[in-house]
């Protein structure tokens, strides 16, 4: 086994433009039917008890479920 290691092929990163990113999340979310959806909330901290606000993401049928 001396000598037959072999390097792996150097792993090119892929660069896509924002604009791309997000014409692929919304074909992404048609063919899937579901959408990533933020909802902003006050949340109590445990260790302080002063309210903070935070975002909360779901996924959420598009369309109301139909």
């Amino acid at each position: 086994m001396k000598d037959k290691t072999k390097l792996a092929p150097a792993v090119t990163p892929m660069q896509h433009t924002p604009q791309e990113f997000v014409e692929r999340y919304n074909a992404l979310c048609k063919e899937m039917g579901f959408q990533i959806v933020p909802e902003p909330r006050w949340a109590q901290s445990k260790d302080t008890g002063d309210y903070r606000l935070v975002i909360v993401s779901q996924v959420v049928a598009l369309n109301g479920g139909d």
